[in-house]
Protein backbone atom coordinates (compact mmCIF):
# COMPACT_ATOMS: atom_id res chain seq x y z
CA UNK A 1 0.00 0.00 0.00
CA UNK A 2 2.72 2.49 0.91
CA UNK A 3 4.65 3.27 -2.24
CA UNK A 4 8.39 3.83 -1.97
CA UNK A 5 8.67 2.75 1.66
CA UNK A 6 9.29 -0.79 2.92
CA UNK A 7 7.90 -1.25 6.42
CA UNK A 8 9.55 -3.84 8.65
CA UNK A 9 7.58 -6.73 10.17
CA UNK A 10 5.68 -5.69 13.29
CA UNK A 11 6.22 -1.98 12.71
CA UNK A 12 3.85 0.76 11.72
CA UNK A 13 2.82 4.33 12.33
CA UNK A 14 -0.29 6.15 13.54
CA UNK A 15 -1.17 9.66 12.43
CA UNK A 16 -3.73 12.10 13.78
CA UNK A 17 -6.98 11.76 11.81
CA UNK A 18 -7.49 15.37 10.70
CA UNK A 19 -10.63 14.35 8.76
CA UNK A 20 -12.53 13.16 11.85
CA UNK A 21 -15.94 14.76 12.19
CA UNK A 22 -17.07 16.01 15.60
CA UNK A 23 -19.24 13.48 17.43
CA UNK A 24 -18.49 10.64 14.99
CA UNK A 25 -17.09 7.23 15.90
CA UNK A 26 -14.25 7.64 13.40
CA UNK A 27 -10.80 6.85 14.83
CA UNK A 28 -8.69 9.63 16.35
CA UNK A 29 -5.60 8.12 14.70
CA UNK A 30 -5.08 6.04 11.54
CA UNK A 31 -2.10 4.39 9.94
CA UNK A 32 -0.46 1.27 8.55
CA UNK A 33 1.25 -1.67 10.26
CA UNK A 34 2.94 -4.73 8.75
CA UNK A 35 1.71 -8.05 10.20
CA UNK A 36 2.71 -11.47 8.81
CA UNK A 37 4.22 -9.83 5.74
CA UNK A 38 1.03 -7.93 4.88
CA UNK A 39 0.37 -4.23 5.33
CA UNK A 40 -2.83 -3.63 7.27
CA UNK A 41 -4.81 -0.65 8.42
CA UNK A 42 -4.51 0.38 12.05
CA UNK A 43 -6.92 2.71 13.82
CA UNK A 44 -6.81 4.18 17.32
CA UNK A 45 -9.33 5.87 19.58
CA UNK A 46 -8.53 7.95 22.68
CA UNK A 47 -10.39 6.49 25.65
CA UNK A 48 -10.57 6.89 29.40
CA UNK A 49 -11.07 4.00 31.83
CA UNK A 50 -13.62 4.06 34.64
CA UNK A 51 -10.88 5.04 37.09
CA UNK A 52 -9.84 7.98 34.89
CA UNK A 53 -6.74 6.47 33.30
CA UNK A 54 -6.30 7.52 29.65
CA UNK A 55 -5.40 4.93 27.00
CA UNK A 56 -5.47 4.25 23.27
CA UNK A 57 -7.83 1.55 22.00
CA UNK A 58 -6.61 0.09 18.68
CA UNK A 59 -7.96 -2.07 15.88
CA UNK A 60 -6.02 -3.75 13.07
CA UNK A 61 -7.95 -4.64 9.90
CA UNK A 62 -7.52 -5.32 6.21
CA UNK A 63 -7.72 -2.36 3.86
CA UNK A 64 -11.09 -1.98 2.15
CA UNK A 65 -10.82 -2.49 -1.58
CA UNK A 66 -12.07 0.46 -3.55
CA UNK A 67 -14.56 -0.48 -6.23
CA UNK A 68 -13.74 1.06 -9.60
CA UNK A 69 -16.18 3.77 -10.57
CA UNK A 70 -18.49 2.96 -13.47
CA UNK A 71 -17.83 4.78 -16.70
CA UNK A 72 -20.45 7.04 -18.23
CA UNK A 73 -21.22 4.39 -20.85
CA UNK A 74 -21.72 1.67 -18.21
CA UNK A 75 -24.01 3.94 -16.19
CA UNK A 76 -25.97 4.92 -19.29
CA UNK A 77 -26.28 1.27 -20.39
CA UNK A 78 -27.87 0.41 -17.01
CA UNK A 79 -30.55 3.08 -17.50
CA UNK A 80 -31.44 2.64 -21.16
CA UNK A 81 -34.37 0.19 -21.46
CA UNK A 82 -33.19 -1.53 -24.67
Amino acid sequence: MSEGFEREEGQGALFLNDKKEEGSNQPDYTGVVKVNGKEQRIAGWRRESQNGRKYLSIKVSDFLEKKPEATFQETLADKVPF
